[in-house]
């Protein structure tokens, strides 16, 4: 049987001229996937002059 870790981390994402859209968050937040992981959730948590502060929730399939 498989094993399945559930967990969460802080993400930064780049601030640019245009506004943030669900598609774009979730293009960057794929990025930050590792291999074996998968996207359960994501919440915008801040708001920096620079960049968006998002937290994930991952699984991770191990062996």
């Amino acid at each position: 049987m498989k094993q399945q870790k559930i967990y969460t981390r802080q993400v930064n994402i780049p601030r640019r001229n245009q506004p943030l859209t669900a598609e774009t968050l979730k293009a960057y937040v794929q990025q930050e996937l590792a291999r074996g992981e998968e996207l359960l959730n994501v919440a915008l948590m801040g708001v920096e002059a620079t960049h968006y502060v998002v937290e994930i929730g991952v699984q991770k399939r191990g062996g």
